[in-house]
């Protein structure tokens, strides 16, 4: 649950998420919704503070309201018209009575919620606008004052069955398709439409999301502003965050752990960035990878530590996947490990490099970048196939090096269907621009110096399929490079 104080002015023209009205638009037409105090946001857990005098909050709501369900245009809103529903204490400055709700839902699951907590988009929120009863009149005189209003916002998560609080809602909807439509609900108990433990929340000064209090723009910088929640140890949802990030909480001494992890799969080798913090003793660590973390690394001066694997899923047809794992270790003098998060990343996303096949058998890659950061080196191959009708082909690789912008052949091998060969990359150059080929060696030096490659060559009826990989280390492999031939096509 969060709270957020706003302040907006009554809407002065149409507004729409769409152009000609759309959400860039309304800083024009409503001068508050261009102030640095903007919401909705995204709650970053481990950047909020913890402010013990929150507890306090009470919620004290009447049983049953009667209210007017409308269709406004942009939303379903439930205006109560009997009833004192209240809350207060919490940090707000005085008493704040409830004058409406209304909802937020979108076309799928992964996505409808206004705020975002640690980036993820809930598939619905509730907002329950509060006004400053001891001060003002009406909601709408208190929509123009900095303390004038004070909503709570639900977040909801889909569950296996029909949540039967929202059937009084729900039930309704077909008696207002049109904008402006209402219809009367007798019976409303807006209580049930809080979390059962309603201790543990999130706050902080915001707006309006949207100049009439309808429905919510894409999330504002916090510009400064802090985030404060009522208990001390966040609630994080473990999991895979995005297509590429995953996240989540450990518990170290009964203090709370983040992780959090992008992955990159386009690269040669995929590179997990790590972020691990502890914000209570002053702990924060961020690096790159392309293998296991193995030992653990410690958490500050903590008996705990935190481990990271990766491995690959390589099929003969399937796209490749990553699985990145985090466990957290404890105590370090052992093995005893807690699995935190699990995620697949799959590389259908990513450009396997520039090819051409100037025949059925021969093909040329450029392009190929292989190690991170300073340490990268440019790499080609050109790969003939001895015998595409034989039963078991095999394919003559070889292997180039770009340097100042000439490509220089480095090495040379012969793969059979699943042979793997450790490759020289910074090895000699074989130089055929005068007529005695000469050779010269290389000057560099790179952990990328010796690379391992796997070539996959399978063969069904009239089609051949070749991969060929690179395997950094045990348990990962990496495609550089996928063709089909079909035969009797050439």
């Amino acid at each position: 649950m969060a709270a957020f104080c706003p302040k907006c002015t009554k809407s002065s023209g149409p507004w729409s998420y769409h152009s000609p009205e759309g959400a860039s638009t309304w800083k024009h037409h409503y001068p508050n919704c261009s102030g640095h105090k903007q919401s909705p946001v995204n709650i970053v857990p481990k950047e909020t503070i913890y402010e013990a005098g929150l507890a306090d909050l009470t919620i004290n709501y009447a049983t049953n309201v009667s209210a007017q369900l409308q269709n406004n245009g942009h939303s379903v809103q439930a205006t109560f018209s009997t009833g004192k529903s209240n809350i207060s204490g919490g940090g707000l400055p005085s008493r704040f009575r409830a004058a409406q709700m209304h909802f937020h839902w979108g076309s799928e699951n992964s996505r409808g919620s206004e705020h975002q907590i640690a980036g993820r988009k809930y598939p619905m929120e509730v907002h329950i606008v509060h006004y400053n009863v001891e001060k003002y009149p009406n909601v709408s005189t208190a929509m123009t004052e900095a303390d004038g209003l004070a909503v709570l916002g639900i977040l909801v998560e889909v569950q296996a069955r029909d949540n039967p609080v929202l059937d009084v809602i729900v039930e309704r909807l077909a008696e207002i398709p049109y904008k402006y439509d209402h219809v009367g609900i007798h019976s409303l108990e807006p209580l049930l439409f809080i979390p059962h433990d309603f201790s543990q929340y999130y706050t902080y000064k915001g707006s309006l999301t949207t100049p009439d209090v309808l429905k919510a723009c894409n999330v504002q910088p916090l510009n400064g502003r802090s985030v404060t929640r009522s208990f001390k140890r966040p609630p994080f949802v473990c999991g895979k965050t995005s297509n590429t990030t995953m996240a989540c909480l450990g518990l170290a001494d009964d203090k709370a752990v983040f992780y959090e992890a992008t992955v990159n799969v386009c690269t040669l080798p995929a590179i997990v960035t790590l972020e691990v913090s502890q914000p209570d003793i002053g702990f924060n660590f961020a690096g790159s990878f392309y293998t296991d973390i193995k030992p653990p690394r410690k958490i500050g001066n903590l008996d705990y530590g935190f481990s990271l694997e990766m491995h690959s899923h390589v099929r003969e047809t399937d796209l490749g996947t990553l699985h990145v794992s985090i466990s957290q270790v404890h105590p370090l003098s052992t093995n005893h490990r807690e699995d935190l998060v699990s995620a697949d990343f799959k590389e259908d996303v990513c450009q396997l490099g520039r090819c051409i096949a100037p025949s059925c058998n021969k093909h040329w890659c450029d392009g190929t970048a292989i190690g991170f950061n300073n340490d990268t080196l440019y790499i080609g191959f050109s790969s003939t196939f001895r015998d595409l009708t034989a039963a078991n082909p095999s394919v003559d690789v070889n292997f180039y090096r770009n340097e100042s912008g000439t490509w220089h052949r480095t090495a040379s091998e012969t793969f059979a269907n699943n042979e793997e060969k450790r490759v020289h990359l910074m090895g000699t150059f074989v130089d055929s621009h005068s007529s005695v080929r000469r050779r010269r060696m290389s000057v560099e030096s790179s952990q990328w110096e010796f690379v391992t490659f796997k070539a996959k060559i399978s063969k069904a009826s009239n089609k051949v399929l070749y991969q060929l990989l690179m395997v950094p280390s045990a348990g990962l492999y990496y495609r550089v490079l996928k063709d089909e031939y079909t035969l009797g096509l050439y």
